[in-house]
């Protein structure tokens, strides 16, 4: 699963969508409940401006694996681009809250606590 993961991430990171989507397809077939390789399949459906899709695979991993923080930032990400600004804020507080002092997540945290504070500024 780890190589189809790795290969279907290559793919989606130079836009070959399709190729990375058979291969995510593989890697999920192999491991159904992998946590990453279900948050690669929905930004994969947002890179195809599919949010209502991302959001049923996000909303899925988010109730097997709760304590995972890319599940939430890709959230945050789909119910933004739908206009959902309340449901965001919840997804992105969940992440700020997951990967507090994990400095991994800096330059991610960064941008959400921006849009956080942006979107408070102006209700």
């Amino acid at each position: 699963a780890d190589f189809w993961l790795i290969k279907g991430s290559a793919h989606l990171g130079i836009g070959q969508l399709d190729q990375a989507e058979a291969a995510f397809a593989s890697a999920r077939a192999l491991a159904p409940d992998n946590a990453q390789i279900a948050v690669q399949q929905a930004i994969l459906r947002q890179e195809q401006g599919d949010h209502p899709g991302a959001l049923e695979i996000l909303n899925a991993a988010a109730a097997r694996h709760p304590n995972v923080p890319e599940i939430y930032l890709n959230k945050g990400y789909s119910e933004q681009a739908l206009g959902g600004v309340r449901e965001a804020q919840r997804s992105f507080h969940i992440f700020l809250q997951l990967t507090e002092a994990r400095s991994l997540y800096d330059p991610q945290r960064q941008v959400v606590q921006g849009w956080l504070a942006q979107v408070s500024a102006h209700p």
